[in-house]
Parts: C-alpha cells; sequence; structure tokens
C-alpha cells in the first residue's frame, strides 16, 4: 500500500472511531469480567514479576488498560482516535496518539506489548506486529476475534468494519508472528463474553464456562517472544 492510500486508510479508520467508539466502558460489569478473565489468563502464561513496562496498542476507552494497569507497573497506550484515549482511565501523560504499524517507542523499550483486538482493523498487519515486535524486549500478546467462533464469523461478515476478522485463523496469526521474528509460546481459543452486547444477565452463567475454549472460545490468545525468550 502506497503512503498515499495508507494516510487515507488511517483518516478513515480515525474518523470511525472517533465517531462510534464503544458502545460501554470498562467499568460495566460485563467488560470488567471480560478483562479479569483475560489478565488471569495472562497471569498463568506470562510471569507478570518480570514485565516492569508495557505498551498497549490501540487501547481505545480502556477495556484492558483499566484491568492492566493493576498487574503492570509502567503502562502507556495508544490508539489511532483522541476521542477514544480521552474516555481512557490511564494518566494523560501515559497516553499516545499513534497508528499500531508506527509507534512511537525506542526499540526494546518495553518488556510487554500486547493488543486486545486491535488488528483485524489494520490495514497492515504484518507491519503492525513488526513494530511491537521492535518495541518489545520480550513479550508481545495478541488477542484477536476467532473466525471459527460461529457469532464472530457472522459479526465479521455482516459488520464492515469489522470484516477484517474473517482471516484471524490460527495459522494466520502465527505467520504473522513467525515472519516479524517472534517464537509462538502458546495459541489458543479463548472466552465466551462478548463485551460490547452480552446481557449483564448472563454473568453467573458465564462465570461457569471455562476460559480455554478449544475450537470456538470467541478469540485466540497468542502469547510470543522475541528472539525466542522466554523470560
Amino acid at each position: 500500500m502506497d503512503a498515499v492510500r495508507r494516510q487515507a486508510v488511517l483518516a478513515h479508520q480515525r474518523k470511525y472511531w472517533d465517531e462510534h467508539g464503544n458502545p460501554r466502558g470498562p467499568d460495566h460489569p460485563v467488560v470488567r469480567f471480560f478483562a479479569s478473565q483475560r489478565v488471569a489468563y495472562i497471569e498463568r502464561r506470562i510471569d507478570l514479576s518480570t514485565v516492569g513496562s508495557a505498551v498497549e496498542v490501540g487501547a481505545g476507552n480502556g477495556f484492558a488498560t483499566a484491568a492492566m494497569q493493576a498487574v503492570v507497573p509502567r503502562l502507556a497506550a495508544t490508539d489511532l482516535s483522541l476521542s477514544m484515549l480521552q474516555a481512557n482511565p490511564l494518566r494523560s501523560r501515559a497516553l499516545v496518539q499513534a497508528a499500531a504499524e508506527s509507534l512511537p517507542f525506542a526499540s526494546g523499550s518495553a518488556d510487554l506489548v500486547f493488543a486486545w483486538e486491535v488488528l483485524h482493523h489494520v490495514s497492515d498487519v504484518a507491519g503492525a506486529v513488526r513494530e511491537m515486535a521492535r518495541v518489545t524486549r520480550r513479550w508481545v500478546l495478541l488477542f484477536e476475534p476467532n473466525r471459527n467462533n460461529p457469532a464472530q464469523f457472522l459479526h465479521s461478515l455482516l459488520a464492515p468494519h469489522e470484516r477484517g476478522g474473517l482471516k484471524f485463523t490460527r495459522n494466520y496469526l502465527a505467520r504473522i508472528c513467525r515472519e516479524a521474528g517472534l517464537a509462538v509460546r502458546s495459541i489458543e481459543t479463548v472466552g465466551a463474553t462478548l463485551p460490547n452486547r452480552m446481557p449483564e444477565i448472563f454473568l453467573p452463567l458465564l462465570r461457569r464456562v471455562p476460559f480455554v475454549l478449544p475450537v470456538v472460545g470467541i478469540s485466540t490468545a497468542v502469547v510470543a517472544t522475541k528472539d525466542g525468550r522466554a523470560g
């Protein structure tokens, strides 16, 4: 994609998210449950005592930020949309407006770089993962919609701004990570909670569902390391 075309795509994406945002904030009970399950999962896959700093890519209004800032001492968050960042609960000085494909951080400046359901909105997925690999000195963590989940497949098919999710298979994510020089440590389908849509009344039932759900989890979780490092 040439520079002019890329800038046009970024402008369109920025305008869309500035105008639409998320229907729920990080304090909604369903969102809090959704995020707490993910943080517990991350703690089982990554020794967070070794993570002193992290960068969140595509932080939006703070679904992940609100939960992760409690377990990471120094957290910075980026997003393409200024209005989404203005709703983010992180301290303003740690919020940076930036595209995923061009992160304004020094190489190897964070222990962990992570993104929750961001890459399927990005025009240059490979470029974004390369940037994440450049900025991290250890871990990269990705959650993306699982195309094999029926609800996610239909949502990606019917919602134009979610259409990118149709290519996000396990094999695709693993390949993109490998091409960025990352070693994939685990890749699993997880979760049953749709944070923006699930009625709160279903929370008691959702608490009984295992988080790791082979094949049908709503998301694919990838834990990868830079240069083969596991810790």
